[in-house]
């Protein structure tokens, strides 16, 4: 069964090969014209050109508008998304851009955040890694940073001292 599929192979690699070399070439190789020999044909090719370009003006100047109008909604397109990226890394690099409160807990530790809910005994506050859930009683005190929005050198007001 072996010997079967290697000569069956070897066969049809056979025939392949005689067939598609066996053909002779329906035109014959021609050494390249030079300038010099046939300078009339050249001429001849150019204006046929020139007069093609012409016919087809119209359709190229519609191409070309079209790929005009494609670049320019394509480059608005990237300029949106440039913009929202610009518009995260702000966020990233400033957090009282979103987030105006500073909570500052008795262990020495300082969250930022929003303030979504309060009760009597819980916080809940959004930061950019979540939500929180913080126990009232280990709030030292919470500074509003809204004055901290357009210049960051300012000193952020104290909404209240303790809670």
């Amino acid at each position: 069964m072996n010997n079967f599929k290697f000569y069956l192979k070897t066969v049809v690699c056979a025939l392949f090969l005689f067939a598609c070399g066996g053909k002779d070439a329906e035109t014959e190789a021609s050494p390249d014209i030079s300038m010099e020999e046939n300078p009339v044909n050249i001429n001849d090719s150019d204006f046929s050109d020139d007069s093609n370009i012409e016919r087809n003006m119209p359709a190229i100047v519609e191409d070309l508008w079209r790929d005009i109008k494609n670049l320019r909604a394509e480059l608005d397109y990237q300029n949106e998304n440039l913009s929202k990226l610009e518009a995260q890394s702000q966020v990233w690099a400033n957090p009282f851009a979103i987030y105006n409160k500073e909570i500052v807990l008795n262990n020495g530790s300082s969250i930022f955040g929003k303030i979504v809910y309060q009760d009597q005994d819980v916080m809940k506050v959004e930061t950019l890694i979540g939500q929180l859930i913080i126990e009232r009683n280990t709030i030292i005190r919470v500074v509003n940073q809204v004055s901290a929005y357009g210049n960051l050198d300012q000193e952020p007001s104290d909404v209240s001292n303790s809670i």
